[in-house]
């Protein structure tokens, strides 16, 4: 058994102490570990371990939020060079701006390491009524987790805004100011030829309430929005818009 495989039982055991020159040693013996399948003075610490547990799984998920990240901005890049090829030359520099404002709106809406949600959802410094919003997965090619869905009527309502519901089909489209979006779909329009792709898509709950994501507020109806530590979604009219 190797040193580092050792020492994923001394991290976690009761009896571990730090020396200055040996590293992590047991601190009965005040040695370096040395046994080869099992130690029998090993005494688990289970705030060690769950502490060891959090630390791995974040590991594993940096890993593999980074990976898909580069893919996706190769497929972005792609994405951009296979539509400049196809278009008119007159209209190739239009196209390749109307696209890569879709890919800022990727890449802004991405959280590494978003804090747990508490459920409260705090608009212009009032805690409303809704439900509670979470993380979910992209319906996009590439699944990133850690995408924060929100209820879109509650937090609409209390920012004064006002929506309309286009028609009532199995896909219902939903406008609100020059932006409209679809039941299902990433996609949201914001004009002719433009607009924002989302990881998420919009959807309705078996109790009517729509959840968009967290930056569509944003991205889409210019509002300030965050995550605090403790998990509140926090959403606010900006400063320059009174």
């Amino acid at each position: 058994m190797t040193r580092a495989e050792r020492l994923k039982f001394c991290r976690v055991c009761k009896e571990q102490k730090f020396d200055i020159k040996q590293g992590l040693v047991c601190g009965l013996t005040n040695l370096p570990a040395d046994f080869e399948t099992s130690c029998v003075h090993f005494k688990e610490d289970a705030e060690l371990k769950a502490q060891e547990d959090l630390k791995e799984k974040k590991e594993v998920t940096k890993k593999q939020v980074g990976k898909e990240v580069i893919i996706l901005i190769i497929l972005a890049v792609l994405l951009i060079a296979q539509q400049i090829i196809r278009a008119d030359l007159n209209r190739s520099r239009q196209r390749a701006d109307e696209l890569a404002s879709i890919v800022v709106g990727f890449m802004e809406s991405i959280d590494l390491n978003p804090p747990e949600l508490s459920g409260e959802i705090i608009v212009n410094n009032i805690i409303i009524d809704a439900p509670s919003p979470f993380y979910a997965r992209g319906a996009s090619i590439i699944a990133l987790s850690h995408y924060a869905m929100v209820p879109f009527q509650p937090i609409v309502k209390e920012l004064n805004l006002e929506y309309e519901v286009l028609d009532t089909s199995r896909r219902p489209r939903v406008r609100i100011g020059n932006a409209t979006f679809t039941i299902g779909r990433e996609f949201v329009s914001t004009g002719q030829n433009t607009g924002r792709l989302f990881f998420s898509a919009p959807y309705i709950d078996d109790n009517g309430t729509i959840f968009v994501p967290l930056a569509f507020f944003n991205l889409i109806l210019e509002k300030n929005t965050n995550i605090s530590d403790e998990g509140q979604i926090i959403i606010e009219v900006r400063s320059d818009t009174h």
